[in-house]
């Protein structure tokens, strides 16, 4: 299940769909992100991010992550 991270949402899917995965929606996270973010540093932050999303495993995923945590 995606959505937000609206804690009566997780809560209600949590409960009425129990052993389903849930994961936050990656556009709602980036406009939270962004929205916290120097204006002078979001392209950058949102170019970073973008390209955690778009790794084609968990390994490659982490690896960007772990260049963003670096530099941010």
């Amino acid at each position: 299940m995606i959505s937000d991270s609206h804690a009566g949402l997780v809560e209600a899917a949590r409960q009425q769909f129990q052993g389903v995965a849930w994961q936050r929606c990656q556009v709602h996270l980036l406009r939270n992100l962004l929205s916290h973010t120097p204006s002078r540093h979001r392209a950058e932050v949102a170019a970073l991010a973008k390209r955690i999303f778009q790794a084609h495993d968990s390994a490659e995923a982490r690896t960007h992550l772990a260049a963003f945590v670096t530099r941010f």
